[in-house]
């Protein structure tokens, strides 16, 4: 190639090199200024190298002279790197086109060993175009160009390293501000990381993607700082054993509680904010009916809030428990509260979903098998295997947070014997055949409606507890189709089920509401009258409130414009 111009030396520079060729180095570094056409130069030596090969000196001798003449090892050297940063701050005169020097050299940098690359682009990137002494508004779009053709390059270890913390925090506030110079520029950046997500086959990249934008120099509110939903869609397009790992890592991230967010005000207020954040995110990804599930990470998500939710864990777990890891700081109340609050929002949408996988095994009929919502593929409802860990981590003495006093305790321990009663016999007529289809649906149905109650009770102790005898009553006379009301007189045992589901109507609880849904389906075509009257009173007793209301509104109304008349 021909001789390259871009640095002219400096005369007065002989003497260095008797110090060693590390100091003649340095010196020749120093007394390099950088002409206008450095930026050409470097981008042909950088193209030559890849195509000659990484030492041009080979070819011509006369370009020893130049610091980068000899490869990416004299290319990144820390000897070279201020003038490399002086030189690539020029492309920001070409904006609003990337100059294609940064196409040639973002490979060289993605070559380097990880712990270089970040000391690189923290000098080229966030401290050369974001850093305070050099930013201008061409130079961060220059960045934000620069992040756009480096991404889909990146592994996933790579990718925390280019959301540096000048860059990242130029993205965030330009990308919520509408008005904002660089507004747009941002926003093509983010759609950058979208595309990036969503055409990887590497599950490593999008978790790498979440890690950057949720994490370290990022926010854990980063779609809502930016307005965007750019976390929400590379989330979407986890597969389903990247589901698992980032469901690892936020617990992972639940139980170490520190060295978090720059921004912190106290250690205590970023523990928490971080629980509450990863509590949060495994709740969204049981919701968010584009994440793929199966029965595995979703009930381990039930039980990893149960746990924190319900029990205190101080210092180590039993054995069976180790797998759910011990938390670094102890939980605060206000953190328990959420777990419990959480776990009651996963066991809803858990007791309402579909089987996950497929309901036809190998060799077996669609026709033969009849599935309910809130059950997995063997038809076994989830709440009795959550309620199977519950069981399990009460007989391990672990402390619960909030103990049930005796009374409630007793009433706790009925509901689980009725539902252990319900399941064998549900199994044990199977097996002779005198349990026709009818009768077996409603049993489940009691055993559903059990299965609510008794994990309600854990929160909501006193008002379960007083239902479950008129409960417990309900099943037994059920099956008789009579039972006794308070006065001695005969009452059908579907007005006494009809009178607690409506009661439960009124909880505040979405997983009771939920349920009522479900078992008075199955009951509604065995309702007697006098069941049926129950909820035409309460609706005719609605409607009038209604009617009420709407008269005193009117009559406002009047008033109002009598006033103003």
């Amino acid at each position: 190639p021909p001789p390259l111009p871009p640095l002219q030396p400096k005369a007065d520079g002989a003497d260095a090199a008797e110090d060693g060729p590390a100091a003649a180095a340095a010196a020749a570094a120093a007394r390099l200024t950088v002409t206008p056409t450095a930026v050409e130069s470097l981008a042909l030596m950088l193209a030559a190298q890849a195509t000659h090969g990484t030492d041009l000196t080979k070819l011509d001798p006369t370009l020893s002279a130049l610091p980068w003449a000899r490869g990416p090892d004299t290319l990144v050297d820390s000897t070279h790197l201020p003038l490399l940063v002086a030189v690539l701050a020029h492309t920001a005169d070409y904006m609003p086109v990337c100059h294609c020097v940064w196409r040639l050299l973002v490979p060289v940098l993605r070559a380097r060993p990880t712990a270089q690359l970040q000391i690189l682009w923290t000098a080229l990137v966030d401290q050369g175009l974001f850093g305070q002494t050099r930013a201008t508004h061409d130079r961060k779009a220059l960045g934000f160009l620069v992040l756009q053709q480096a991404l889909p390059l990146l592994e996933g270890n790579q990718i925390p390293v280019v959301f540096s913390r000048n860059m990242l925090r130029s993205l965030i506030t330009n990308a919520g501000a509408p008005k904002n110079y660089l507004h747009t520029a941002s926003r093509h950046a983010l759609q950058c990381v979208e595309d990036v997500a969503r055409n990887s086959t590497d599950d490593q990249v999008r978790l790498g993607l979440v890690a950057a934008l949720t994490g370290g120099h990022g926010s854990l509110r980063f779609d809502s700082l930016t307005k965007t939903k750019t976390v929400e869609s590379i989330i979407g397009s986890l597969s389903l054993d990247g589901v698992h790992t980032y469901i690892k890592s936020l617990q992972t991230a639940f139980l170490q509680g520190d060295e978090w967010q720059e921004d912190r005000d106290t250690e205590d207020n970023v523990t928490e904010s971080r629980r509450a954040w990863a509590a949060d995110q495994m709740l969204h990804l049981v919701r968010n009916g584009r994440i793929p599930k199966d029965e595995v990470w979703t009930s381990r998500v039930a039980q990893f809030l149960y746990l924190y939710g319900f029990h205190t864990v101080a210092e180590s777990l039993p054995a069976t428990l180790k797998d759910m890891g011990t938390p670094a700081v102890p939980l605060s109340e206000r953190t328990q509260q959420l777990c419990t609050s959480r776990f009651y929002s996963v066991v809803a949408e858990l007791a309402s979903a579909q089987p996950y996988t497929p309901t036809v095994e190998p060799g077996e009929s669609r026709s033969g098998r009849q599935l309910l919502d809130g059950t997995d593929h063997h038809g076994e409802f989830r709440l009795f295997r959550i309620l199977q860990f519950v069981l399990s981590v009460r007989e391990t003495g672990l402390p619960q947070a909030r103990p049930l006093e005796e009374e409630h305790e007793n009433s706790f321990q009925s509901l689980v014997k009725a539902i252990q009663k319900i399941r064998k016999k549900i199994e044990s007529r199977a097996k002779s055949g005198d349990f026709d289809e009818r009768a077996k649906t409603q049993a489940r149905a009691f055993e559903d409606l059990f299965l609510h109650v008794v994990l309600q009770m854990l929160q909501d102790s006193e008002d379960m507890s007083e239902v479950t005898p008129d409960l417990l009553q309900s099943y037994e006379e059920f099956f008789k189709r009579k039972g006794r009301g308070a006065q001695g007189e005969p009452r059908d045992a579907s007005e006494i089920l009809t009178d607690i589901l409506l009661s439960f109507l009124a909880k505040s609880s979405a997983l009771l509401r939920n349920m009522v849904s479900h078992v008075f389906r199955v009951f509604c075509p065995h309702l007697t009258k006098a069941a049926l009257a129950q909820i035409a009173e309460i609706v005719e007793s609605d409607n009038a409130s209604l009617s009420r209301l709407e008269d005193a509104a009117a009559e406002d109304d009047d008033e109002e414009e009598e006033e103003e008349g």
